[in-house]
């Protein structure tokens, strides 16, 4: 089984199936900037079974743009990576796709490089993230088929990014209003099946300190 981790600067953002841990982690690591650029490192703590991948990122692109492939020493290091930026269907800022079997001899899955803004300070997290779970977000096995059960959303994480923000009641109203198709299903708080108001409106009361329903 496998879970999937972000790591924002001191931020740790976590998925599991009914409280259970994995075995498996994926995570995000920022690295030190340099000379106007800044590594990503994801990391796959065990990539036995796994053979593709493709992780779709949300990022700040007045602070990260032109993102690519870094492979060397990874375990993609003998794979085609696909890298696409503002992907068609408007989910997150960059695609990242490996179909073949990934050798189980490293837990650096590849690392990605960005174009770093001059107006970019160390002291602030650094806004990057997995979006769109177990769709757009997934890991493959040997037949490529998707390994479920990477990321169970909490109620109301319209976003599926492991926290509750102002973000999700948008993304709730934004989707009673029929202007944004991509919602997290599993963020349903009441058992309809849809994503709208209720949703926005425990999202907000979660936000204020009241209770959720």
């Amino acid at each position: 089984m496998y879970k999937i981790l972000f790591m924002l600067s001191v931020f740790c953002f976590g998925f599991c199936t009914n409280g259970t841990a994995f075995g498996a982690e994926v995570r995000i690591i920022p690295q030190n900037p340099a000379d106007g650029q800044m590594e990503i490192a994801i990391s796959l703590s065990d990539s036995q079974g796994v053979a593709g991948y493709t992780l779709r990122l949300d990022y700040d692109e007045t602070v990260l743009s032109n993102p690519s492939a870094l492979t060397d020493n990874t375990l993609s290091a003998a794979s085609e990576v696909t890298v696409v930026k503002n992907p068609g269907d408007g989910i997150g800022k960059c695609s990242v796709s490996v179909f073949q079997m990934l050798p189980s001899v490293s837990d650096n899955l590849l690392r990605l490089k960005f174009t770093l803004s001059p107006a970019y300070s160390s002291d602030k997290p650094l806004f990057i993230r997995f979006v769109s779970p177990n769709r757009k977000t997934v890991l493959f096995d040997p037949y490529f088929d998707p390994i479920e059960g990477i990321f169970i959303p909490i109620a109301g994480d319209s976003v599926a990014d492991g926290s509750l923000g102002l973000e999700d009641a948008v993304i709730a109203l934004r989707t009673v209003a029929g202007d944004f198709q991509n919602a997290e299903k599993g963020a349903d708080v009441n058992g309809d099946g849809r994503i709208g108001l209720e949703e926005a409106i425990y999202v907000l009361r979660i936000l204020t300190g009241l209770s959720g329903k």
